[in-house]
């Protein structure tokens, strides 16, 4: 899905998190819509509209039809946000198109490398049995939105008991996480928020993406949880529009 900006600056494609989907980031694209050209909306295999892949949802599967689907959605070189899983496939999609990538914006992404113990452990926080589980998840989810911690936990609790979301916490694996050199070797330029309120990926997985992307512009406020996309929509919408017109360069700038 799609939708045509009123402004000048490069296309701008959103990819969500686990359990989330495209409509999640409406408060973002509302307040992009006047600064991009086009945003792009996509939802991940067996998220939202998308469909779960003939292969299930082992991450190869979907690997593969994003990869696939991105290469023919995107006709020019596209900045690519992602927050959680939406960053670590930001991060692939670049390393495989680089060509079509003009920048990433990644918002607590995942893919740090961990042992098993540490994977069973994330993908177990996925498994919310109860409305008060819920609850405490989107506590650590949220900075200064917890206010809104309640109503957003019943839909959420709702997202990670579907079959198709289980059946990719049971199958992810330590083997397809990034390394070092995935980040080393990343050719476009990137823009790496991490709230310090973040209680979903730990510290360790932060200092991995801050240590290995030498060249990135870090920002990590204080009061950013880890969708900073709820938390401070317009303040947000404000650093990727700073992104966007660095990239644009001077003249345009000027412009």
């Amino acid at each position: 899905m799609s939708a045509e900006g009123t402004g000048n600056r490069a296309p701008v494609m959103i990819v969500h998190g686990l359990g989330s989907c495209a409509s999640d980031y409406l408060p973002l694209i509302r307040r992009l819509l006047p600064i991009s050209r086009k945003l792009i909306l996509v939802d991940i295999p067996g998220h939202g509209f998308s469909p779960v892949p003939k292969d299930g949802m082992n991450p190869d599967a979907i690997a593969e039809a994003l990869q696939h689907a991105l290469d023919e959605v995107l006709q020019e070189p596209t900045v690519i946000f992602g927050n959680s899983l939406g960053g670590f496939v930001a991060i692939k999609f670049a390393q495989w198109a680089p060509v079509k990538v003009q920048g990433l914006v990644l918002a607590s992404p995942g893919g740090a490398p961990m042992t098993v113990h540490e994977m069973r452990r994330l993908m177990n926080t996925f498994h919310l049995e109860s409305h008060a589980e819920a609850v405490a998840f989107m506590e650590r989810c949220l900075g200064e939105a917890r206010w809104a911690r309640h109503p957003l936990a019943w839909g959420m609790r709702r997202r990670f008991s579907r079959p198709a979301i289980r059946e990719f916490t049971s199958a992810v694996s330590t083997e397809w996480l990034l390394s070092p050199e995935d980040l080393r070797t990343l050719k476009v330029p990137v823009a790496l928020f991490w709230g310090l309120e973040d209680e979903v990926l730990g510290v360790k997985q932060r200092e991995f993406f801050v240590r290995h992307l030498p060249t990135a512009l870090v920002t990590a406020p204080p009061t950013y949880g880890h969708a900073p996309f709820i938390d401070h929509p317009d303040e947000f919408a404000l650093h990727i529009r700073g992104f966007l017109a660095a990239l644009a360069g001077p003249i345009a700038q000027a412009g």
